[in-house]
C-alpha cells in the first residue's frame, strides 16, 4: 500500500503542513471544544504565535519548551516551533515544579509556551531553574479566539521561513522512565515524517478521514500518529483534553471519527461500555492501541461489541514511535503486535548479538530512518543503544514463522529466578483473567535463596473481593512452580504513567521500602 502523504512541501514537518494547508485551505483541520478551525486560520494562527516567537529572538536551533493541554493552541505551537526551524520540547502538564525544572535544567530552552491558566505551575518550576527564560501564554479572549501574550517589551516580528533540513532537530521527547531516569529524545524531521509515511503505508488513511487526538500531545504516539500524520495527510482532527467519558462518545458521533487510536486502559473502560454507548462509535473504520500491552481479554471483549476491528500496535520513543502493527487486511494474531512497519526492519537477537530463529526469545532490535538520532546531551547512552544503524530496544520478544512481533517483557523487568527467565507480562496477562481484578504489576525482589522472587500487586475491581489464595492458585494452574507469585499485595491504585502503564520501578521501591 502506498502512503497518501503528499511530500512535495519538501522534507521539514512545517513546509509539509503548509503544502496540506494550500492544498485544502477551506476545510476543516481541527475541531475543538465549540470551535473549529479550517486549514487556512490554522495557518494563519501558526503565523501570528512565529512572529511572537520571533520577536523574543527565537530562530533556527533554538529550543522552545510548551506547556499546554491537549488543545488547537498546542497544535499552533508545534508549527509555530517547526516554521523557524526550532525545537520543540513538550512536558507533561502533570509535571511538579520540581521536575519541571528538572527537565528545564537538562533541556535548557530559550522560551516557553504556556497555557495561561498553568503559569503559577511553571513559574514555581522556574524558580528551581538554573537560567532565565522568557514565556508566551496562550489564552482565549471572550470570543473564542487564541491570544498570545509576550513580556511587554517585546514586539512581534516578521518571521521568515526558516530554511530547515530534514535531519535538523524537531523536538526532544522525555521517556516516561517507567524503568529508569528520564532521557531526552531528539528526533529529526525526517525521523517524525518517515515514520507517518510507513503509518500511511501500513494502513488506508486519507485526507477523507476524521483522527481524534486524545492521547497526550506531548508523548511521542500521541505527537506523530494523532498530531502530525493527520496534518500532513490534509486529515480533519477532534482535539479532546484526553479520554473523557461525558465527551468522548459525543465527539465521535457529533464529527464522524474514522480513525480511533487510544491506549489499552481506554480500550478496557470500552469493552465495558452499554450498548447505547457503542453505537455512539459507529463511523469508526478503526481502532488502533499503543503505548502499552494489550490483554488479549480486552481484544476479545472488544470486538464483541463493536463493529471496527482492534489493532494492536507496538513503538517506543526513540523509533518515533511507530514500529509494528496488526493489519488491517490480512491476518490479525491477538497476544502479537503485528508486523513491522514498511521501511522498518526488525531483528530478535540472543546476549551475544546472535539472531535469534522463530520461535526464540531476545531482544528486538530495530532499523529505519524513524530511528532517533541521539540521547540529548547523552553521548554514551546514545551509543549503548544504538549500534549499526540498529537501536536495542530493550524489549525482550519472539518472532512466528510469518514475521509477527511478539512483546514478552522489557528486558529490565525479566525476573531471574534460580537462573530461569521469567517474564512478567505473562503473569499478568494471567491474573487479570481473574473477575474482579482492575489492574496489577508483577515486580521481582530480591530472596536469599531464589536470586528474585515474582510478587503481585493487584488493584481490585470495585465493590470485588479477590483474595491473595485465589490469585495464587490461578497461577499454579496454568504456569510453572517457579513463576508464581510469591506473595500477592492489593492496593486501592497502582502508580502509573500519564498513558496508563504501571510504574514498576515505583512499585518495586515501595514494595522493598515498606
Amino acid at each position: 500500500m502506498e502512503s497518501n502523504i503528499n511530500s512535495s512541501g519538501g522534507e521539514n514537518l512545517y513546509g509539509l503542513f503548509r503544502a496540506s494547508a494550500a492544498r485544502f485551505s477551506g476545510k476543516p483541520a481541527l475541531h475543538y471544544s465549540s470551535a473549529t478551525l479550517s486549514y487556512a486560520e490554522l495557518s494563519s494562527e501558526v503565523d501570528r504565535l512565529a512572529e511572537v516567537l520571533a520577536g523574543v529572538g527565537i530562530t533556527r536551533g533554538d529550543r522552545v519548551f510548551l506547556f499546554l493541554p491537549n488543545s488547537a493552541a498546542f497544535f499552533v505551537s508545534y508549527l509555530a516551533v517547526f516554521k523557524l526551524g526550532a525545537v520543540a520540547v513538550p512536558l507533561s502538564t502533570s509535571f511538579t515544579p520540581a521536575e519541571i525544572g528538572a527537565f528545564l535544567n537538562h533541556s535548557q530552552p530559550s522560551a516557553g509556551i504556556v497555557l495561561d491558566g498553568l503559569l503559577s505551575t511553571v513559574e514555581a518550576g522556574l524558580a528551581q531553574a538554573e537560567f532565565k527564560l522568557t514565556l508566551i501564554t496562550v489564552g482565549w479572549d471572550a470570543g473564542g479566539n487564541m491570544r498570545y501574550s509576550a513580556p511587554e517589551n517585546v514586539a512581534p516580528s516578521s518571521s521568515a521561513l526558516a530554511e530547515v533540513l530534514s535531519a535538523d532537530p524537531a523536538v526532544i521527547l522525555y521517556t516516561s522512565g517507567t524503568t529508569g531516569s528520564p532521557k531526552g529524545v531528539v528526533l529529526s524531521h525526517r525521523n517524525i515524517i518517515s515514520n507517518a509515511i510507513s503509518c500511511s503505508a501500513a494502513l488506508p488513511v486519507s485526507q477523507d478521514d476524521v483522527f481524534i487526538t486524545l492521547i497526550p500531545m506531548y508523548h511521542s504516539f500521541g505527537f506523530t500518529v494523532c498530531t502530525m500524520l493527520p496534518l500532513l495527510l490534509g486529515a480533519t482532527c477532534v482535539v479532546l483534553p484526553g479520554p473523557k467519558k461525558d465527551l468522548m462518545p459525543s465527539a465521535v458521533k457529533r464529527f464522524g471519527v474514522t480513525v480511533f487510536v487510544g491506549i489499552p486502559a481506554l480500550f478496557g473502560i470500552m469493552a465495558r461500555a452499554e450498548q447505547s454507548t457503542v453505537s455512539s462509535f459507529d463511523t469508526v473504520r478503526f481502532f488502533v492501541s499503543g503505548a502499552a500491552p494489550l490483554p488479549v481479554r480486552t481484544i476479545e471483549t472488544f470486538s464483541t461489541k463493536y463493529r471496527a476491528p482492534l489493532l494492536e500496535g507496538y513503538g517506543l520513543t526513540e523509533a518515533s514511535p511507530v514500529v509494528s502493527l496488526n493489519p488491517l487486511d490480512g491476518v490479525r494474531k491477538n497476544g502479537s503486535v503485528g508486523l513491522p512497519l514498511p521501511g522498518v526492519s526488525v531483528k530478535v537477537v540472543g546476549e551475544e548479538g546472535e539472531e535469534m530463529p522463530s520461535g526464540g526469545i531476545g531482544e528486538l532490535l530495530v532499523k529505519g530512518r524513524n530511528v532517533m538520532s541521539g540521547y540529548f546531551r547523552d553521548e554514551v547512552a546514545t551509543k549503548e543503544r544504538i549500534a549499526d544503524g540498529w537501536l536495542r530496544s530493550g524489549d525482550m520478544a519472539r518472532m512466528d514463522r510469518d514475521g509477527y512481533i511478539y512483546i514478552e517483557d522489557r528486558k529490565d523487568d525479566m525476573i531471574l529466578v534460580q537462573g530461569a527467565n521469567v517474564y512478567p507480562h505473562e503473569i499478568e496477562d494471567l491474573i487479570r483473567d481473574i473477575p474482579g481484578v482492575l489492574e496489577v504489576a508483577v515486580v521481582g525482589l530480591p530472596d536469599s535463596h531464589l536470586g528474585k522472587r515474582p510478587v503481585a500487586v493487584v488493584q481490585r475491581a470495585k465493590g470485588a473481593s479477590v483474595e491473595e489464595a485465589t490469585v495464587i492458585e490461578h497461577c499454579r494452574r496454568s504456569l510453572s512452580a517457579h513463576k508464581v507469585p510469591r506473595r500477592v499485595h492489593f492496593w486501592d491504585e497502582l502508580p502509573l504513567s500519564p498513558l496508563g502503564k504501571p510504574l514498576k520501578r515505583q512499585i518495586r521501591d515501595l514494595l522493598i521500602r515498606n
